[in-house]
C-alpha cells in the first residue's frame, strides 16, 4: 500500500499511498480529471501542527464499525488542514477496511474538529477495500516519516 518515491511537488522521496498499483493522488487526478490533485501527500507524515497531526493519527488508528471521516491526503506546501485535504469515509467490518467515499474537505477553518463536516464527495470512484493488518502497517510506516 505504500512505496517510497518522489511525488510531483516534493524534492525528497517519501512514502506514497498506492492502491491497485497506482498512487492515490495520481489515480484521483486521472479519474477526476483534476491535475491539482496530483502531488498531494499522506496526511500524517506531513502535518506540522501537533494538534492536527494527533487528531489525524487518532482517527486513522481508531478504526470502528461506524463511519468516520479521515484526512488521507494534504497539500505538501502548506502541511496543514487549511489547504487541499482529501478525506475518506472509513469503516471496518470483518477485518476489512472500507473507504466507501473520497472527497474534498470544505469545512470551516476551525481545525481539526471540523474536518469532515462539509465534504464535496467525488463521483465515479469505487469503494476501496484493504486488509486491516496491511492497512495498519502501511499507516504505521507513513506515521514514522516526518517532514
Amino acid at each position: 500500500m505504500v512505496k517510497k518515491e518522489r511525488s510531483r511537488w516534493s524534492v525528497e522521496p517519501h512514502l506514497v499511498i498506492y492502491i491497485d498499483g497506482h498512487t492515490l493522488d495520481g489515480m484521483l487526478a486521472k479519474i477526476l480529471k483534476n491535475d491539482d490533485l496530483h502531488g498531494l501527500v499522506p496526511s500524517i507524515s506531513w502535518l506540522q501542527d501537533e494538534r492536527e497531526r494527533n487528531y489525524t493519527i487518532q482517527k486513522i488508528f481508531s478504526l470502528k464499525d461506524t463511519k468516520e471521516i479521515i484526512p488521507v491526503l494534504v497539500c505538501p506546501d502548506d502541511e496543514d488542514l487549511s489547504c487541499t485535504v482529501i478525506v475518506a469515509e472509513v469503516h471496518v467490518e470483518n477485518d476489512v477496511v472500507y473507504w466507501s467515499r473520497l472527497g474534498l474537505d470544505e469545512s470551516p477553518n476551525e481545525f481539526p474538529q471540523t474536518i469532515g463536516n462539509k465534504v464535496s464527495w467525488f463521483k465515479g470512484l469505487p469503494v476501496y477495500l484493504f486488509d486491516i493488518k496491511q492497512y495498519k502497517e502501511s499507516w504505521k510506516q507513513i506515521k514514522s516519516e516526518e517532514y
